[in-house]
């Protein structure tokens, strides 16, 4: 449910955006884009801060474990630690196709501004269809076979998009693409917490989200070269061969669930 609320969010904000350059320029466009982030913020700052104290005692009797200890043996957990280069390299790849997806639309399709915008929102709008059903499946069948079968799907389409030669055929298999990729992610986040204790929650996002981020930071320049190198096709097949590497370390992990 939490990523539902998310992907609603990145489906609605690049049609929007597609409509108001059409309107301002990419310099207004963003400082007008910035107006939802302070509303929310300010939104949450006055409600939902009311319902976050956590009462002294409520605080010793959940947490029994040292956290030291918890978060020694967090770090000896396989599993945990295979999820999260698993994450890492699925990370990397959809940062390469949010950067390099309007890129091949606008350079090498032609598309515009309002096309390149559809693309995004179909994109993100497969993401709302998919990530309550992914979860909710992964509760019954468990996480691993959610996890291996969407990035295998993910890695047939970002391959297919290096050949798509046509606007159609390009937004049509993003618009897949985000069905399959983003209805991952809330199943990966669901496959980390099951392998920690609830009191070990924030960290072990932490551990993902910081290992997504380590992993993405060299993805922009190793793209842009490619693309600067051998064209912007390629880079698809690199972000295909992520998603890959990424599908074999799933392949290899044991389900939580079990």
């Amino acid at each position: 449910m939490h990523a539902l609320g998310a992907n609603v969010g990145d489906s609605i904000a690049p049609l929007m955006v597609g409509a108001v350059l059409g309107m301002l320029s990419w310099q207004d466009t963003a400082l007008v884009s910035t107006v939802p982030v302070f509303v929310v913020a300010f939104w949450i700052w006055t409600v939902l801060s009311r319902h976050e104290t956590i009462s002294p005692a409520e605080t010793k009797e959940t947490r029994k474990v040292p956290y030291l200890s918890e978060l020694k043996i967090m770090f000896r957990q396989f599993e945990l630690l295979g999820l999260s280069m698993m994450s890492g390299f699925r990370a990397a790849a959809q940062v390469g196709l949010l950067m390099f997806v309007p890129l091949y639309l606008t350079d090498v399709l032609e598309a515009g501004p309002m096309m390149t915008g559809v693309g995004f929102s179909l994109m993100q709008l497969g993401g709302v269809l998919s990530s309550p059903v992914a979860g909710a499946w992964s509760d019954r069948i468990g996480r691993r076979p959610i996890v291996v079968g969407g990035l295998a799907l993910s890695t047939l389409v970002i391959a297919f998009l290096a050949i798509a030669g046509s606007q159609i055929l390009f937004v049509s298999g993003i618009a897949f693409l985000g069905f399959v990729l983003y209805g991952v992610r809330p199943v990966v986040h669901s496959w980390a917490l099951d392998l920690t204790s609830k009191t070990m929650g924030g960290t072990v996002i932490s551990l993902v989200f910081g290992t997504q981020s380590l992993f993405s930071i060299g993805i922009p320049v190793l793209s842009g070269m490619v693309a600067d190198l051998f064209g912007l096709q390629r880079v698809f097949w690199l972000l295909a061969g992520l998603i890959l590497v990424s599908n074999l370390i799933a392949f290899f992990l044991k389900d939580s669930r079990n």
